[in-house]
Order: C-alpha cells, then sequence, then structure tokens
C-alpha cells in the first residue's frame, strides 16, 4: 500500500514515517524543501519519495497513485488568522478527489466537538483556554471540524483523529485507548507512538470512518 504524507518531517510524522516503513508501506512524503534535513536518512529510503512543495502549490502530484492519505498538520504558536489550515484541508481533499483517492486521516484536538462527546468539566476548561489564548489556533481548529460535519466530504473516507496533549514517553504498561472525549475510560494524554499506531491499524482496519475518535494513552 502506498500512502501520502503531510506533516512527515513533524515530531510525530517522523514517527509515524519509521513505523510505516517497518510495515513496508510505500511512503510519498510532501515536505517544504528547508523541511526534508528533519527525516534524515529516512529521506532516502528505498520506500520513500519525497514531493517538494509549499501550501500555495498544487497538493495533486503527491497524492497521485495512493491509497491513503494522511496528514500531521497542526497548528503552533504565533499562529496567523483566516484559518490557513482549513484551506490546506481543502486543498487536500480536492486533490484526492481529482485523483480518485478516498481514505483520508487527520489530525484533530478536542476543540472539533463530536456529538458522542460528553460535556466534561477538564476537557470544556481546555478548550475555553485556547480560546481565549490562541483564538486564531481555535477558529481554525473548529472550522476544520465544521468541514467534515457539513456532510460535503462524505464522498471520501475520512476519520479525524483527535488528540489531546502529546508526549514521547509511553511506558510498556500503557495501552490506546479509542473512544470519545469524556467517555470515562480516556486521559489527557495522548502518546504519539500510540496515535501512530491508531492510524496504521485503522487505514487497514477502517473502524472509525466518517467518525472523529479521541485516541489517548491510560
Amino acid at each position: 500500500m502506498k500512502i501520502a504524507v503531510f506533516g512527515a518531517t513533524g515530531t510525530t510524522g517522523v514517527i509515524f514515517v519509521e513505523q510505516a516503513l517497518k510495515e513496508n508501506y510505500q511512503l510519498k512524503l510532501y515536505c517544504r524543501p528547508r523541511s526534508i534535513v528533519k527525516l534524515g536518512e529516512l529521506s532516502s529510503h528505498a520506500s520513500v519519495e519525497i514531493i517538494q512543495g509549499g501550501f500555495d502549490d498544487d497538493f495533486t502530484p503527491a497524492v497521485r497513485g495512493v491509497a491513503v492519505v494522511i496528514s500531521f498538520l497542526g497548528p503552533g504558536f504565533n499562529w496567523p488568522s483566516g484559518n490557513p489550515l482549513e484551506k490546506v484541508m481543502m486543498k487536500i481533499m480536492q486533490a484526492m478527489r481529482n485523483e480518485g483517492v478516498k481514505r483520508f486521516v487527520t489530525m484533530g484536538t478536542p476543540t472539533i466537538a463530536d456529538p458522542l462527546d460528553k460535556n466534561v468539566f477538564k476537557y470544556r476548561i481546555i478548550v475555553s483556554s485556547l480560546k481565549l489564548l490562541q483564538p486564531n489556533v481555535y477558529n481554525d481548529m473548529v472550522a476544520i471540524g465544521n468541514l467534515f460535519k457539513s456532510g460535503n466530504y462524505d464522498d471520501l473516507d475520512w476519520t479525524v483523529a483527535r488528540i489531546c496533549f502529546l508526549k514521547n514517553s509511553a511506558q510498556p504498561e500503557e495501552q490506546i485507548h479509542v473512544g470519545y472525549v469524556g467517555d470515562g475510560q480516556g486521559s489527557l494524554v495522548s502518546q504519539r507512538v500510540h496515535w501512530v499506531k491508531f492510524i496504521l491499524t485503522e487505514i487497514l482496519e477502517n473502524h472509525w470512518i466518517r467518525k472523529m475518535p479521541f485516541i489517548t494513552s491510560i
């Protein structure tokens, strides 16, 4: 199976690339030229194809010939207004439509509410704090959620894999929990390796198509 990856040079993206190659996937990585160095030797792996470009470029070459598209793209500090990440999501999905690619897994957070989420105080505080301190991030994530909830992209087999606080400190006894916000079984922490494990499992099993699960470590 060939997978297109956006955000492959971020911390979680690199972990995903490493694990996907161990599982013998073919990868097309869409990268800005200056960020390729973050991949190290992975960029020259025989199963890796690098597509260089920026977010203003055409994404069609990046998704051509793949079975799945995965995005680890997320907002950062000093995030601009105007919902730039929402626009990137729309471009990715339009490129997928152009090439007949159906399966899309992308990053989300509890800011993107699901009807099956519970109204739990600790999550409400996190979302409210983000809205107050990083309104541009908040608005962009809400806009992305609305893209999928609108039904306008239900011709695609999308999954929004929501996470909260990402960490790199997974312990052997920790397990992955996939459910919904406030279901009483998850936590506030998502280990990156567990998020990656969920995605690699989901693209084979397809349990969460057109759903927005919350992935945490317990």
